[in-house]
């Protein structure tokens, strides 16, 4: 008797990428998976805020974000905090915010050291 297989189909939609950036500049990211269907664009909002968008993709109720991360910029030392927000059916935002200083920070993460950022979204 032979063994069957069955591909596996995905329970979400996902979009994995390595963020970094500089100063005020937008965000490079490096994607790692995009199954969303179309291309995520990074903007730079304000100081330690950032946005992701993509029309359509982020409907209410089935987008999951990642919880809170903290990562460690090792060239200052600094302890940072990632936090998301669903900002509409067209956009999610990401701040950054460090824990020594108390007060939001640019992400400034370098192409050695990239924050990780996944976007779930799930099917209705």
């Amino acid at each position: 008797m032979g063994l069957q297989t069955s591909a596996r189909v995905p329970s979400y939609l996902v979009y994995t990428a390595l963020l970094a950036q500089a100063g005020t500049d937008v965000p490079a990211a490096t994607v790692l998976e995009n199954t969303l269907g179309g291309t995520v664009v990074w903007a730079r909002s304000g100081v330690a805020s950032y946005s992701a968008t993509l029309a359509g993709a982020f409907p209410a109720g089935r987008v999951l974000l990642p919880p809170t991360q903290i990562y460690s910029e090792a060239q200052n030392g600094d302890l940072l905090v990632t936090r998301w927000v669903r900002a509409g059916a067209n956009a999610v935002a990401l701040d950054t915010y460090n824990l020594i200083t108390q007060a939001g920070q640019e992400m400034e993460a370098s192409a050695a050291e990239p924050v990780r950022v996944e976007i779930r979204v799930y099917p209705a």
